[in-house]
């Protein structure tokens, strides 16, 4: 039988969690609207029971210790079985309520959407919540139903759905060109035109800096995929995109090959995927990414 002092090491186990997510006992009362004294109270009491001390706290915020670590995996694994909890819900013929959607940054200027209005006039009652992140998705402090990252997920609970390569090319605005005129072949645009370099923090930035290693003039820098595409667009100069944006008022020098790919990863959890509202927008994301 779950008792009393079960429940009340849960909610220490809880509020363990949200100040490590917050870095901060204030940042986490605010948050759960509640006081600070009561989390020193539940954790203090927390901390006795399991022996061990679960929090370093000082004028800069909050850590965890090691021991408190391995509380935020056990922490972990309770959402799992309450996943598997939920899931066992009887399933409801329409689809309704909130998905969240973590999106690394870069995806989010390529997977432009498509198709929503039809999407929403079928299931009016289902909200998409997207969440953007330039880093990648396999934090276990990371709340959503569906990823779309450039990283295979390594989280445990993580099952990946669908991949698609993305291929890329050289593309510049008409205007620049129509000023500047077209480069010959490789050589020719990195010694002689304006480039506009991808800088990621995702884990493929050697991509872009072997591309670029012998440009002379590189005249924009960037970690923000969409400030890379308007720069681009206004005529700033040359740079990478996916070939998809061949439909998006560019134009595509062709005639100068590019090497660069990377694979999107669509993935959801083991306990939610079929979740019909998960589906849902799990098979709406699949239809964009095949559309790429």
């Amino acid at each position: 039988m779950i008792t009393k002092k079960d429940l009340n090491n849960l909610e220490g186990l809880f509020l363990l969690t949200a100040v490590a997510q917050t870095s901060g006992k204030r940042q986490a009362a605010q948050v759960l609207n509640t006081s600070v004294d009561t989390i020193n109270k539940y954790l203090s009491d927390f901390e006795n029971e399991m022996g061990t001390k679960l929090l370093n706290t000082n004028s800069r915020g909050s850590s965890l210790t090691p021991s408190g670590k391995k509380m935020l995996e056990q922490a972990h694994k309770i959402k799992m079985i309450l996943e598997d909890i939920y899931s066992e819900r009887p399933s409801k013929t329409e689809i309704k309520g909130q998905v969240r959607v973590g999106v690394m940054l870069g995806i989010c200027s390529t997977l432009l959407a498509g198709g929503l209005s039809d999407f929403f006039d079928k299931h009016p009652d289902l909200t998409i919540v997207s969440v953007t992140n330039n880093e990648n998705l396999n934090s276990n402090d990371v709340s959503y139903e569906v990823g779309l990252a450039f990283d295979k997920p390594t989280r445990n609970d993580s099952v990946v759905l669908y991949t698609k390569e993305l291929k890329f090319g050289f593309f510049a605005s008409p205007e620049y060109l129509s000023r500047y005129g077209y480069p010959v072949d490789f050589e020719d645009m990195i010694n002689n035109f304006r480039l506009i370099v991808k800088v990621d923090n995702n884990g493929n930035t050697q991509l872009f800096k072997n591309l670029f290693s012998r440009a002379k003039h590189i005249s924009y820098a960037s970690n923000t995929s969409f400030a890379i595409n308007e720069v681009i667009r206004h005529g700033g100069g040359i740079g990478v995109l996916p070939l998809r944006f061949k439909e998006q008022g560019f134009v595509c020098l062709d005639n100068i090959p590019c090497d660069v790919s990377m694979t999107i990863y669509l993935f959801s959890t083991t306990a939610l995927k079929d979740v019909p509202r998960v589906r849902t927008v799990i098979n709406y994301y699949k239809d964009l990414l095949d559309k790429l």
